[in-house]
């Protein structure tokens, strides 16, 4: 059987114009071609975005870094310990959910003004079955973030428009 090729469209043609003739050329390129938009340097700096920022990062912004860090570090610290009690944790539960969150944010986040960590009523909801014990608050957690990740795989961020902001923060 032979393939039937398109011939390239003329560029005052109306029916493409302002379309992309190679689009009406080219054949899928098959596995090949999704591994190349997938391994794309585009893909990759918009899933880590620590990749495009990492190369200019100097001193300077070392130094206000630092500054920042500690400040917030301070702030967090006696607030993951009060939300982990409110919760019906130990104490040190509360310091991983301050400080795990923002580690993983430097690497996956996208924003440079935001905060990450534990709130009041996450910790009120968490106290529900935290009750059973620690393993049930870890359990959560992780649950919780499958199903954050699973979100972002299936680029459904748009579903945030949908919720109210008060509800939000």
């Amino acid at each position: 059987m032979s393939e039937a090729k398109y011939e390239k469209c003329e560029k005052d043609d109306p029916l493409t114009n302002g379309l992309n003739t190679t689009v009406l050329t080219n054949r899928s390129k098959g596995p090949a071609g999704c591994v190349q938009k997938c391994c794309s340097k585009k893909t990759l700096t918009s899933r880590l975005p620590i990749v495009s920022w990492l190369p200019a990062y100097d001193r300077e912004c070392a130094i206000s870094d630092l500054i920042a860090g500690v400040t917030v570090g301070l702030t967090v610290i006696p607030q993951g310990i009060a939300y982990a009690i409110v919760a019906g944790l130990p104490p040190q539960y509360g310091l991983y959910s301050a400080f795990m969150g923002c580690f993983v944010y430097c690497l996956f986040g996208s924003s440079k003004d935001i905060t990450i960590g534990p709130t009041a009523i996450m910790a009120l909801m968490t106290g529900v079955h935290a009750k059973y014990g620690p393993d049930y608050a870890v359990l959560l957690a992780f649950l919780s973030g499958l199903i954050v990740l699973a979100c972002g795989l299936l680029q459904l961020g748009f579903l945030i428009d949908f919720i109210s902001v008060p509800v939000i923060a």
